[in-house]
């Protein structure tokens, strides 16, 4: 039996015999209420061209349809306008900003911006 405790899909350039230039995870799922979180990354070459966007609008219909998760996350660091660009783009809401929440490679302590996507169409999901 599969776990399905994570899924990762690479953004491929189909112009360039399918060089790999990116992904995106589908991480720390918990089946219990269920949700997720996304993260990904792209090739510096390809950033600023929509095509993170797009790769994350189609994780999150796949996640709410097949996976029938009831809300996704993605945390970026709040000075990465890219990756909130690519939340937003997506109809994420900011539910809030944590603060020093994430070390950086650096060792710089930074705040997070806390992103939220729920699946309206999920029967299982109840609101309290």
């Amino acid at each position: 039996m599969k776990k399905r405790e994570f899924y990762i899909y690479l953004i491929c350039d189909t112009q360039e015999n399918d060089k790999i230039i990116g992904a995106v995870f589908i991480k720390d799922i918990d089946w219990n209420i269920p949700k997720s979180e996304l993260g990904f990354f792209i090739d510096e070459a390809y950033q600023g061209k929509g095509i993170v966007s797009n790769a994350v609008s189609c994780i999150v219909k796949f996640c709410f349809e097949e996976l029938q998760l009831a809300k996704l996350i993605i945390r970026s660091a709040v000075n990465n306008t890219s990756s909130r660009k690519v939340a937003e783009n997506n109809h994420f809401l900011l539910e809030g900003i944590i603060r020093k929440d994430i070390k950086t490679y650096d060792g710089t302590i930074v705040d997070i911006a806390f992103y939220g996507l729920l699946n309206e169409t999920n029967k299982r999901y109840e609101q309290s």
